[in-house]
Order: C-alpha cells, then sequence, then structure tokens
C-alpha cells in the first residue's frame, strides 16, 4: 500500500561486535523484509564496524547512548525515556543486555512500548560477591515487574539471568545464523601468507571478545607452554575489546608474538574460519556461543573449555570439551583431526536445533506481535 510505512523496533544490544547477541541480531536483520520491519540499534560503545553501514542502507538506524552502569541506573532510564520518545514509535523493545535489560524496559514501560522482550545471552559463575547478588536481584524483580516476553539462547543463560521465573515464562530462541554464509564461504587464501605461516603449521583462531569472560589468558599461556614447542601452531586472536593492551603485553612478557596474531576485528569472518584448523574457546563461562554454531556450520572444529554448555554441540563431533590444564590441551593438539562431516549432515544438524535465521525471524515476528 503506498504510504505505508515499515513497524520498527528498538534493539538494545551494547555493541555490534562479535557476541553471540550481536550476531544474532544482525543475523535475523539481514533476513527481514525491512518494507515491513525495521530495527533500530541501541549501542553504547563509539566503534560499531562495518556493520553499521549496513544498518544504514537498509534503512535502520545505530543510535548511542551512555553505558548504563549500576550506580546511575535513573540517569540511565530518563536517557532512554527520551531516546524511545525521540526516535519512536516502537511495537516493541528487545534487549539483549542481560541483567541491565532491567532500565531497558523499565523505560520502554514508562513511554508505554505493548512488547518488552528480556533476552539472556550469558551465564554466569555460580558465586557471586554480596554486591553482584543485590544487583542480580534486582534486576530480576525490576523485569518480572516490566519485562512481556522472557527469551533466552538456551536454558542455562535463561535460567541465568532470569532464575526461577524461567522456567514458568521462559522460552529458547536459539542463536540463528545464515547457513549457506558460512557453508560456502571461500576460504582467505593469503592469510597465513599475511601473517607469516606456513601452509604445514597448525593454524588456530579465537573469535571473541577480548574480555576476562574469554580467557584469552589461558591461550597465551598454552602457545608459551614448553610443549608446544614441537608443534609448529600459530594463534589468531580476532576480536576487540578492553583486554586488547593487556593481552599485547602479555605476548610480549611470554616471547611468543612470532606464533600470537592479534588482527583485530574481522567483517569476513565465515572465510576466515574456513582457513583455521581449529575453533578454540577456553572461557570462564557462556550462555551459548554463536560462534560455535557458526563454526560448525563451517565444518571448522573447535576445542572449547567444559564451563561451555553442551547445549552448543549439535552432536556432529566437530564440538570437543577439555578442562582448563595445559596439558590436556597441548596432548589434543598433537593428536589427529576429528572426522568431517558432510554439509548435509551439518545442514539437517542445524535445522533440527532450530539455528536457521529463516525460522528465528518468523519466532521474533511473532513474538513482537506482527506475524
Amino acid at each position: 500500500m503506498e504510504g505505508h510505512l515499515p513497524k520498527r523496533v528498538l534493539q538494545v544490544i551494547g555493541s555490534l561486535g562479535l557476541g553471540g547477541a550481536e550476531a544474532m541480531i544482525t543475523n535475523i536483520y539481514r533476513a527481514l523484509d525491512h518494507n515491513q520491519v525495521q530495527f533500530d540499534f541501541v549501542v553504547f560503545e563509539e566503534d560499531t564496524g562495518g556493520f553499521e553501514a549496513d544498518v544504514r542502507s537498509l534503512g535502520g538506524r545505530v543510535i548511542r547512548t551512555a553505558s548504563p552502569s549500576r550506580g546511575h541506573a535513573a540517569t540511565f532510564v530518563r536517557a532512554l525515556t527520551r531516546l524511545i520518545q525521540e526516535n519512536g514509535p516502537y511495537v516493541a523493545v528487545h534487549s539483549h543486555v542481560n541483567f541491565a535489560s532491567a532500565p531497558v524496559l523499565l523505560a520502554a514501560a514508562i513511554t508505554g512500548v505493548p512488547c518488552r522482550v528480556a533476552h539472556a545471552h550469558i551465564a554466569g559463575p555460580a558465586q557471586q560477591s554480596l554486591s553482584q547478588f543485590a544487583y542480580t536481584r534486582t534486576s530480576r524483580i525490576v523485569l518480572a515487574r516490566t519485562a512481556t516476553d522472557f527469551l533466552g539462547c538456551g536454558q542455562l543463560a535463561g535460567r541465568y539471568v532470569f532464575g526461577r521465573r524461567w522456567k514458568s515464562h521462559g522460552r529458547v530462541i536459539p542463536n540463528a545464523i545464515d547457513v549457506d554464509r558460512f557453508a560456502n564461504a571461500p576460504s582467505d587464501s593469503t592469510l597465513r601468507d599475511r601473517l607469516g605461516i606456513a601452509q604445514d603449521a597448525l593454524f588456530l583462531g579465537s573469535i571473541a571478545r577480548l574480555s576476562p569472560q574469554k580467557n584469552h589468558a589461558f591461550l597465551l599461556e598454552l602457545m608459551a607452554s614448553p610443549a608446544m614447542n614441537d608443534l609448529p601452531a600459530h594463534l589468531a586472536i580476532v576480536g576487540r575489546g578492553e583486554l586488547q593492551t593487556a593481552l599485547e603485553r602479555k605476548i610480549d612478557k611470554l616471547g611468543i608474538r612470532d606464533r600470537v596474531h592479534l588482527v583485530g576485528p574481522r567483517h569476513d569472518i565465515p572465510s576466515v574460519m574456513k582457513t583455521l584448523d581449529y575453533m578454540i574457546l577456553p572461557s570462564l563461562y557462556e550462555g551459548l556461543p554463536v560462534v560455535l554454531v557458526e563454526a560448525q556450520a563451517a565444518l571448522l572444529p573447535s576445542l572449547v573449555s567444559n564451563h561451555v554448555t553442551t547445549e552448543v554441540d549439535l552432536g556432529l563431533g566437530l564440538v570437543e570439551y577439555l578442562p582448563l590444564d595445559l596439558d590436556a590441551w597441548v596432548k589434543r593438539l598433537q593428536a589427529p583431526k576429528p572426522n568431517i562431516p558432510t554439509h548435509n549432515e551439518v545442514l539437517a544438524a542445524l535445522q533440527g536445533g532450530g539455528y536457521v535465521v529463516d525460522r528465528s525471524v518468523d519466532e521474533l515476528l511473532r513474538v513482537y506481535g506482527l506475524a
């Protein structure tokens, strides 16, 4: 109909980096019918990478605001209330910032947004300090009064963020991906040459935000281990984050700069994956890391810590869990690579697990009341 405007949904995402939430919602955004539905993205960081240009070309907006903090929640609520009023109307506000979704959805409730979605993307340690416990408890109380829908990337993340309310009110929507984008990507044939890596060397990759949760320090200790001297291996660390400077210093201190490469954020992740021998993820905790779903779609074996949820394993033999013990990781890297499943086997597993992006688009549109 002439003059018809798309319905708008506000996605509060924090950043447009490499995290599970960011990857999921950008995959969904690309698959939308933008004549019917548009997303605006609220981010807390100045650097949003190349995706911002895509958003603008497709009719969406990237809106920057100050990050919420535990001590300034009231200020954040007022700022976000104004933001919603000035940029709306919105049929839904969908918040992906875990416990910080509480002030987000309070602002959405104040402005009368009908659909207010809290989405859990992280699972943390069981032990919490008193201040962390108070923050968690307060957030859950606010969310119980403001959210209309409780979503999680997996059961573990849902239970961690929403507590007991998850069992009765929660719903899993897996971190969907564009399967063809990863399955059919060409390898980056020049990456090894640019980094000075021999073709017969073992090429490991970490694709994750540079934050304490991802445990990059363990990877550096692994690469510096004397037992690795007999194994010609290189590690590419893909991503950005607050630990950039600390990791650079540790690399120099350990004397491994010739084997560890900080390559920064990349926007051709499928091609990078096709070039690696292993994805490495020694996280201290996770919700459901979409990068491991993407790696399986790319037929890339992954070695991960046993703190990562088993929900992400599609049963294809491409994900192996290891304790955070250097000897165990060295021993595994010295062993042969696993057998690689066929493309059809991977596609069937992804479809069965609900990781295909078109299915998630349909589910989210129903949540928003648009389908």
